[in-house]
């Protein structure tokens, strides 16, 4: 949750905002209420806009985390070039991931997360219909589990 996006972004004007309206009101008659654990390299960084803004617990563990009691979904705005293993990370702890930027820095990565996602840790995936880097996500898992190379026209689909 370090830098500006995640800072002003995600933490106050997505999960501080929905606090401030006094959390989610879904037809269930539920009242989810988000109570994030901000994650970061540097302890300084993350810790400062904690205090200021709400959230009492951070951390520089992002295993520590994962298994904190009651974390059930984790939000991945780092630098790409950590996100394939902080994914696979949460992955493997059994956590919902969300994530509004590339899954990996390059093909490697990339085939790496495949290959995690698709045979060592499968879990059910529910990709929102119509972006299409997602759709293009949903296709290379699928065409990595068929063992062929993805073609991208297949998009258009």
């Amino acid at each position: 949750m370090t830098g500006r996006i995640g800072h002003r972004r995600h933490l106050l004007r997505s999960i501080l905002a929905i606090r401030g309206q006094g959390g989610l009101r879904p037809a269930d008659g539920t009242t989810p209420w988000p109570e994030p654990v901000p994650v970061g390299r540097d302890a300084g960084e993350v810790r400062a806009p904690a205090e200021r803004h709400g959230p009492t617990a951070w951390t520089t563990d992002l295993a520590a985390a994962l298994e904190r009691s009651g974390v059930e979904v984790c939000f991945d705005a780092q630098a790409t070039s950590a996100r394939a293993a902080a994914i696979r990370a949460a992955v493997a702890a059994g956590e919902h991931v969300h994530t509004e930027k590339p899954l990996a820095a390059d093909k490697v990565q990339w085939e790496m997360f495949l290959r995690h996602v698709a045979e060592d840790a499968p879990f059910p995936w529910d990709f929102h219909a119509g972006a299409r880097g997602v759709r293009l996500a949903e296709l290379g898992m699928r065409a990595w589990r068929e063992g062929r190379r993805l073609v991208v026209p297949e998009l258009s689909r």
